[in-house]
């Protein structure tokens, strides 16, 4: 048994490590995720000294690709968030990219394809 925790707490410290290398990992905040389940969508981790308001609506906008969200969209319930949220890649990042500099999200798209590695797009865009 505790060979067995020793190798899974081992692991767990790999892969971890593995992602701060390649800057995925942003304020102990794990940045370039899938958005795939609720409690994903709902952790608001991400708020940059912003309220929880200001994220959500950060978040949804880069899940549904829109700059303004409609009243269908906010009207909407958890799971279709989420389950919209799975085909996208790079939600959080673009969420927070547009929550610190307060660009279009076609503007954080652009930043974070100037810049990949999602650490080093967020400091760009705190400096």
């Amino acid at each position: 048994m505790q060979w067995e925790l020793c190798t899974k707490l081992f692991l767990n410290a790999l892969s971890t490590g593995a992602h701060v290398l390649k800057g995925n990992i942003y304020q102990n905040h794990m940045m370039d995720m899938q958005v795939t389940n609720s409690k994903l969508l709902q952790s608001h981790s991400i708020t940059a000294g912003c309220p929880e308001s200001k994220c959500e609506e950060a978040l949804l906008k880069a899940v549904y690709k829109v700059d303004n969200l409609t009243v269908e969209i906010t009207s909407s319930d958890i799971s279709t968030h989420t389950h919209t949220a799975r085909t996208r890649t790079k939600v959080v990042p673009l969420a927070l990219v547009c929550l610190l500099t307060g660009c279009s999200l076609a503007g954080a798209e652009l930043r974070l394809e100037q810049q990949p590695i999602v650490r080093d797009a967020v400091e760009a865009c705190l400096s």
